[in-house]
């Protein structure tokens, strides 16, 4: 009953969190991006070179990812009830489910890492890059730009992570769903014996 309690579990926690983000990466985030385009969405206090309607869309997948955050710290909990409960059950531990525990340590660090550093880095450039956008509104086309280098650059590692913890769930799902049951359980043997031609089970040693 434990083991199907845990396998229930990791299941839930994995495909909670790799289909929230295929959601976000593959849904979510274009459909915000061109609706905002789209509908010509502005904010105040965005000045050109910068585009309202993306400065809109960011804002608001910006709120988006925010919550899905809480997704992502209850999925990595239930995963990881989920890999305790078959190394404390299973009688030899497999390597699969080793595999499966370095995955889930390389998302969790990657997690950690992107909203308790990468994140509010993003967002503050991104307050700067607002700040300065008046300032930079009659500059040539690739003059140089410090807040809004360092803006792209932040933003392309924050789109690293998200590919490499995609991945990561990808991979752990793969191995979880290919390495079949943590027990392998042999089908009871019945003897028979030979009696008048046919095979009859032996009497019962009551």
């Amino acid at each position: 009953m434990w083991r199907r309690t845990f396998d229930v579990l990791f299941w839930l926690g994995a495909s909670l969190y790799f289909g929230g983000m295929v959601a976000i990466g593959a849904i979510v985030a274009p459909a915000v991006f061109d609706s905002a385009h789209a509908a010509h969405l502005s904010m105040p206090n965005i000045s050109p070179p910068l585009e309202p309607d993306r400065q809109a869309a960011g804002e608001i997948f910006g709120v988006v990812l925010q919550r899905f955050a809480y997704v992502e710290a209850i999925s990595l909990v239930l995963i990881l009830i989920g890999i305790a409960g078959w190394l404390l059950t299973q009688r030899v531990v497999r390597r699969s489910t080793l595999f499966i525990s370095a995955l889930w340590l390389l998302i969790a660090i990657t997690t950690a890492y992107d909203f308790g550093s990468l994140t509010p880095r993003v967002w503050s450039t991104r307050d700067a890059l607002r700040q300065t956008a008046a300032a930079h509104a009659q500059d040539a086309p690739g003059a140089a730009w410090p807040e809004r280098a360092e803006f792209d650059a932040l933003h392309a590692s924050s789109e690293t992570l998200g590919k490499i913890k995609a991945c990561a769930l990808l991979a752990m799902v793969l191995v979880a769903a290919w390495r079949g049951p943590p027990f392998r359980t042999g089908i009871a043997q019945i003897p028979l014996r030979r009696a008048e031609g046919t095979l009859t089970p032996p009497p019962s040693s009551k």
